[in-house]
């Protein structure tokens, strides 16, 4: 019985990062001798064990032999006979093959060659053409590993990916595995990315339709010079993928922030086609679209899905706060704490993403900063106003909420 580190970690470790998760394959064991040196077993499609110690995740090496449409249509192989080199030859792209020992040496296969060859180039190539296209899911992950890593794709690499999406079988997997894709490379700041290669790919329409229509609705190019909406949102992601961390947002927040910037601008393709490429009204079209089951659809969270339709139908608001009357701009200030659960960052970055993405210079720090002041100040001051028990009693009931409404300006009024 022997153990190697496989997978992400070695490839990271050889790329200079600092990876923390290790995942082991073992070679000539059985379930039964795992079971018998401590470790536990989890996972049900195929046996996965904890470590008695460390709980780091052993696998046994397998052959996988395809059965059946989609990613789940396999049956695996868990013979103590199958080898180390067999185990490497079902996964999906070689710099996912490298292997270390126990004590973090690397390890020659048959695939070292090419894997290293590809990590020195910082190429994202498939192992095999035959296995790849078997598990469609393989096509989104090239996406989001191209995405993540910053790597190129090999020609046949996309090559395959492109006829995976166009074969239809990437309509067999669940919303739920795409979903899971995307929050993946939102969380490692790649967003932009992973849409423009998931367009580039074709793969982007198994998972939203209407996300792949923004790259054929045209744009005036002196307010967004990519020509075409579905440009304007990867650079808006793209300016987020460096931007985030100025926010100082909670890790779970983040995701839902990169949804509404991708979906911030998806009603312009359902404007009137003869005014294109103007889009009057495109943020309640948007709005209207997302009311449907379309958050649903995709699996969006219930937050998610609120802060995408609030992002949705007010961003052309934010644009203009500066000219609203001190009153509408009162209301607006109290309706993004509501629809944000009072984290009103969420809405100024998604918005600022929009505005700022094609500028390089940094002052939208400091817009961000005032307004945010702003926010705060306004918030704070007017919530504390309340009416008095002589108020209520000399005010109608339905005359109430505008009285409060307009104390509440007088409050905050030169904050404004």
């Amino acid at each position: 019985m022997k153990r190697y580190i496989v997978g992400g970690y070695v490839r990271d470790k050889l790329l200079g990062k600092s990876p923390q998760d290790r995942d082991w394959v073992v070679v000539g064991a059985t379930e039964a001798e795992m079971l018998e040196k401590g470790f536990r077993r989890v996972g049900a499609g195929f046996p996965v064990f904890l470590h008695p110690d460390t709980n780091e995740e052993h696998a046994l090496a397998r052959k996988d032999i395809k059965t059946g449409a989609g990613h789940r249509g396999f049956a695996f192989e868990f013979s103590k006979d199958v080898t180390l080199d067999e185990d490497l030859q079902r996964r999906d792209f070689t710099v996912n093959c490298l292997v270390m020992d126990e004590a973090e040496k690397t390890v020659e296969t048959v695939l070292s060659e090419r894997a290293l060859h590809d990590l020195k180039n910082r190429e994202l190539d498939i192992v095999d053409a035959g296995h790849f296209g078997e598990d469609p899911l393989r096509a989104v992950r090239a996406a989001r590993f191209a995405a993540t890593l910053g790597f190129s794709m090999t020609e046949r690499t996309r090559a395959e990916c492109v006829r995976i999406a166009e074969s239809g079988d990437l309509s067999s997997l669940p919303a739920e595995r795409f979903y899971a894709e995307f929050v993946k490379a939102f969380n490692a700041k790649a967003g932009g990315a992973f849409v423009e290669n998931l367009h580039d790919l074709k793969a982007l329409s198994a998972y939203c339709p209407a996300l792949e229509t923004l790259f054929s609705c045209p744009e005036k190019t002196e307010f967004h010079p990519e020509g075409h909406t579905g440009g304007h949102v990867v650079n808006a992601l793209k300016w987020l993928d460096r931007n985030i961390g100025f926010f100082d947002l909670e890790k779970q927040d983040r995701p839902a922030l990169y949804w509404a910037v991708l979906l911030h601008d998806i009603g312009k393709p359902l404007t009137d086609p003869k005014e294109f490429p103007r889009h009057v009204g495109h943020d309640k079209l948007g709005a209207d679209l997302l009311n449907t089951d379309f958050c649903a659809r995709l699996k969006l969270p219930s937050f998610t899905a609120k802060l995408c339709r609030f992002v949705c139908l007010n961003h052309m608001r934010f644009h203009h706060f500066p000219e609203m009357k001190k009153s509408k701009k009162l209301d607006f200030i109290f309706d993004i704490y509501k629809q944000t659960d009072n984290k009103p960052a969420l809405f100024l970055a998604a918005c600022l993403a929009d505005r700022c993405c094609n500028r390089a210079d940094a002052e939208w720090q400091k817009d961000f900063a005032a307004l945010s002041g702003t926010f705060s100040a306004v918030s704070l001051k007017a919530s504390a106003v309340r009416l008095t028990e002589a108020e209520i009693a000399e005010t109608e009931p339905e005359s109430r909420a505008e009285f409060l409404r307009q104390k509440r300006l007088k409050v905050v009024f030169d904050l404004l």
